[in-house]
């Protein structure tokens, strides 16, 4: 018989059985065949969040149509017949075509099935945000008002959690803020309002809560008798205003986007007049310079002291972290922001102390006077509340001494000492229990 060289399938050429190259070839078919189911699971499983698309579907189809030629060709070839080339290229690009066209739509359909069988469950259930999030796990594209009510079965599961552990946390509801706020920018159809109010209403808790422990133990600390050896804590005069305000402040970080508070402080040092003009205490040449005692440097570093220790109060008060304190640096905005504004003047006034060293007389330290004035405005910028006080911090200081000490670092001591117990003032003024009394100050750089 003449093999029909025009055929475009079969090549029909007369040859011996090949059992070896045909048994090959149907465990290639078998491979290819596994392969492919392999892949057409995979993009099947990937389904549920994404359908497959026509890429996945073609590389699906070309391992397909690798298995029926080689089944093909296996067959064949123990019969002792050819598969022709052209024949395994028509069906390599029919399996690779009809990959393409056939896994995207069965992948959209089981998208659609795994979709509603999933909101049928959800409706059924009894809609927690573990139910939620089960429902979300079976589609990239929720339903309508899905996210919204996710977000608010999320902020009613974060409560029963922190009432089971005792365990209320501030930072917690405003990372949920956060993250509704975040997801109504991406969907802007997705009303997250109620999730939100309800972490907002769970915050005022905590707020009110924290208040009261705090008055607790500012009257705790007002009737603690004195420890012994320990310097007795001065007392704290009321200022009424200044809680009122306080107060105010807390009540609106509640809602605020973040619990930060920002502490600006302005200083200016008028030493620098000549002895005559501060009463004309002692001459000139036994005054001790003042050095760099009032120097910009020297007042920055008590600035950022006073805002670490007013911080530590601050934290210490509260069993949660209700307010956080940053500095605002000179020409950083103001609007939108709380501010605690403190300003300070420093100025020479009559009289002086003489300084010793070793029972030796050094020179005559001239008199300082701190003038203190501390107000807190809101966002807008109106003022809240507004305290003005006056120090004399060489009246009552005790100076420890450190070898190679200058003769002006008693100036210096003398401001850390006034900021540390304004600090004091200010933190008792406002309802918070200041920080403790130092029995002495060192010289600092």
């Amino acid at each position: 018989m003449v093999p029909d060289t025009q055929s475009p399938v079969v090549d029909y050429s007369t040859r011996a059985s090949d059992k070896g190259g045909g048994i090959f070839m149907i465990l290639l078919a078998a491979g290819f065949g596994a392969i492919t189911w392999y892949l057409f699971d995979l993009h099947m499983s990937r389904a549920g969040w994404r359908a497959p698309d026509a890429g996945g579907g073609v590389v699906t189809g070309i391992a397909l149509g690798i298995a029926v030629w080689a089944l093909a060709a296996g067959i064949m070839r123990l019969s002792g017949k050819r598969l022709g080339r052209v024949a395994g290229v028509v069906l390599l690009v029919l399996c690779a075509v009809g990959g393409g066209i056939a896994e995207p739509r069965l992948g959209k359909a089981k998208v659609v099935a795994d979709e509603r069988r999933a909101w049928d469950a959800l409706q059924a259930s009894g809609k927690t945000y573990e139910d939620y999030q089960t429902y979300e796990r079976w589609t990239d594209k929720p339903r309508p008002g899905t996210r919204a009510n996710r977000a608010l079965a999320e902020a009613k599961s974060e409560a029963a959690r922190m009432i089971k552990y005792n365990n209320r946390s501030v930072g917690a509801w405003r990372l949920l803020v956060d993250k509704c706020n975040r997801e109504m920018r991406e969907f802007p159809g997705e009303d997250m309002r109620p999730a939100i109010d309800y972490a907002y209403d769970e915050i005022g808790k905590i707020y009110a809560a924290s208040l009261a422990e705090l008055g607790e133990k500012a009257r705790a600390s007002v009737t603690k008798p004195a420890v012994a050896g320990k310097p007795a804590a001065a007392p704290i005069p009321e200022d009424p205003a200044m809680r009122a305000a306080f107060r105010t402040v807390l009540e609106r970080l509640v809602r605020a986007d973040s619990d930060v508070v920002w502490l600006a402080f302005a200083t200016d040092s008028q030493v620098t007049a000549p002895a005559a003009a501060a009463g004309g205490t002692a001459p000139a040449e036994k005054l001790i310079d003042p050095g760099d005692a009032f120097a910009r440097a020297q007042d920055d570093r008590r600035s950022r002291s006073f805002a670490r220790s007013m911080q530590d109060t601050l934290k210490s008060a509260f069993s949660d972290q209700l307010i956080s304190l940053r500095q605002l640096e000179p020409g950083d905005k103001r609007d939108g922001r709380i501010v605690f504004d403190v300003k300070c003047v420093t100025r020479r006034v009559p009289g002086g102390m003489v300084l010793t060293r070793e029972g030796k007389e050094v020179g005559t330290l001239f008199n300082i006077e701190v003038a203190w004035e501390f107000a807190i405005f809101d966002t807008t910028g109106k003022l809240l509340t507004k305290s003005t006080s006056r120090s004399r911090p060489g009246e009552s200081l005790q100076l420890k001494r450190s070898p190679g000490d200058p003769d002006w670092a008693a100036y210096s001591v003398m401001m850390d000492s006034a900021y540390y117990n304004y600090c004091r003032e200010v933190t008792g003024k406002l309802g918070l229990i200041p920080p403790p009394t130092r029995a002495y100050f060192e010289f600092q750089q």
